[in-house]
């Protein structure tokens, strides 16, 4: 993995953006809260399997993405999350900055991880703004 192609993304800076704590960002109504993945954790209900939005389709229910969650708490996949910040400056705001990766960032969040791995693409200065220092 050749670590000039990702930045190293501030957990806390991204999640003022994008948070699977507070907002909803799979088809949940409510958004995944803390104590049921803790729940999951301690009792090791966790999901192997990978979410892919381009299957047909991806009817998860939110006990799934929970378990997902769980099983990356565990076992942390440290493959780089894709986050698009958009190009505000030219009319294309982006809702939520991550394009892939929700699992493993709620992950990395719910395990107090000060950093993450991404790929990004959009407005160099947000871009830079997300960057750990």
């Amino acid at each position: 993995m050749a670590s000039e192609n990702y930045s190293i993304i501030s957990v806390e800076k991204l999640k003022q953006f994008c948070n699977p704590f507070e907002t909803p960002c799979w088809e949940t109504k409510t958004p995944v809260l803390y104590n049921e993945v803790k729940r999951a954790v301690t009792s090791n209900c966790t999901l192997l399997s990978q979410y892919s939005s381009s299957v047909e389709p991806p009817k998860w229910s939110k006990k799934k993405h929970i378990e997902r969650i769980a099983h990356l708490v565990i076992n942390p996949d440290y493959t780089p999350i894709e986050i698009d910040v958009g190009v505000p400056s030219l009319g294309y705001c982006s809702e939520w900055f991550i394009v892939d990766g929700n699992h493993r960032f709620a992950a990395a969040i719910f395990r107090g991880d000060l950093t993450i791995l991404a790929t990004c693409s959009g407005q160099v200065d947000l871009i830079e703004n997300l960057i750990y220092n």
